[in-house]
């Protein structure tokens, strides 16, 4: 769930939001089952302690991008205060920023994002790299429609990829005209496309239809 507001201010969406969102869901949901919050980058170093430690309380799992996500060393101060996972790389795609983010120790966690790292092959490198330094890697994923199943193919064929984040499965109209087969939800669980590529055909007409330019 998001948390904090704007990128590097210490500000919340609202006032005290950042603590009470995430209580709620647990007061609601119970313990059965694990949460994860998103900061994308809102907070210095003394404010994302601050409350990681109330999230420890709450059995928060990790902590995404909690600083600013270029601020390696207040990332890294985090990680060092809390007991629960610090989470970062989703904006990243160059191999020396991931290599320094793990030397620095300024993530429990890699989240590349197949879309942004330049593909299939850049981030096997970078998942490479995590697992050398016996670091897990959970896949950011911006794009819910190819970009949901290129993520699939990835977890599926790098062991890395401990555990399911982000695969934006919501309803998303345009994705489900997009391509064949849809995607589908069974027992938690989503079935990676079979066949040539990623096995996925494309709804030519529909990019011809909303082709820019």
């Amino acid at each position: 769930m998001k948390v904090g507001s704007e990128y590097g201010f210490d500000r919340d969406e609202s006032p005290g939001r950042s603590l009470a969102v995430v209580k709620a869901v647990r007061d609601v949901m119970g313990d059965d089952f694990q949460l994860m919050v998103d900061a994308n980058s809102c907070f210095s170093a003394p404010r994302a302690i601050e409350l990681g430690r109330r999230y420890e309380q709450l059995g928060v799992f990790h902590f995404e991008e909690p600083c600013p996500y270029s601020d390696l060393d207040a990332t890294a101060k985090v990680a060092r205060a809390l007991d629960l996972a610090v989470a970062g790389g989703e904006q990243d795609w160059d191999l020396q920023v991931f290599k320094a983010m793990l030397v620095k120790q300024a993530v429990d966690i890699v989240q590349p994002d197949v879309i942004k790292c330049y593909g299939f092959s850049h981030a096997k490198k970078i998942a490479a790299l995590a697992e050398a330094f016996n670091t897990p890697v959970t896949l950011h994923n911006a794009k819910p429609h190819l970009g949901t199943v290129a993520t699939l193919h990835f977890a599926a064929s790098t062991p890395a990829c401990r555990y399911a984040q982000e695969y934006s499965i919501e309803p998303y109209p345009f994705r489900d005209q997009l391509f064949e087969p849809r995607l589908e939800v069974v027992s938690g669980h989503i079935e990676v496309p079979k066949g040539p590529g990623l096995g996925v055909v494309l709804n030519e007409d529909l990019i011809k239809k909303n082709r820019v330019g």
